[in-house]
């Protein structure tokens, strides 16, 4: 089973990457769970949403400790959030930022997002896009599946813009 953390702030549309991530896993023949978690209820405050990917169905109902993925939608939230407490030896950390990081044992994957959004949306929104870097990392899901749940979760208009952009930059992304 695959564990996943996404951490963010109110506003950055964590709950919606949580059920983008699990909505196009599932439509990849996979089982899944995604769940919220937030702090005070208000603009910026935290939000950490969860999900499990699995082959067979899945019954645990406990929340997640440690993951084999954590995602980050900001660099700084590394001066508050234990990235190695939350990860396995082997986990992978994937961080929207400008810097490079390194933690033992862990594979951390940066990417400027938020320069990404600015382009295509106007605006530094990193949600889908860090769900299509997972999957590409995770080969959990397709491009596809990812572009198909886009138009299941959000209005039309939205998911063009966020499918073309996502289509851009995969074919950008050189790691993987």
């Amino acid at each position: 089973m695959i564990e996943v953390i996404i951490h963010g702030k109110g506003g950055q549309g964590v709950l919606k990457a949580s059920q983008l991530l699990a909505l196009s896993a599932f439509e990849s023949k996979n089982y899944v769970q995604a769940f919220p978690s937030f702090g005070a209820e208000r603009r910026g405050g935290p939000v950490q949403g969860y999900c499990r990917i699995n082959k067979k169905e899945i019954s645990i109902r406990t929340p997640i400790d440690k993951a084999n993925f954590v995602l980050l939608f900001d660099e700084n939230m590394l001066k508050t959030i234990n990235v190695l407490k939350e990860t396995y030896p082997g986990s992978v950390i994937i961080i929207n930022g400008k810097k490079k990081y390194s933690f033992p044992e862990r594979e951390t994957i940066t990417y400027n997002l938020n320069s990404i959004g600015l382009k295509y949306l106007g605006k530094p929104i990193v949600n889908t896009l860090i769900i299509a870097v997972f999957g590409k990392i995770s080969k959990l899901f397709k491009t596809t599946d990812l572009i198909k749940s886009l138009y299941k979760i959000f209005p039309k208009e939205v998911a063009d813009k966020n499918s073309k952009m996502i289509n851009e930059f995969m074919k950008e992304i050189k790691k993987v």
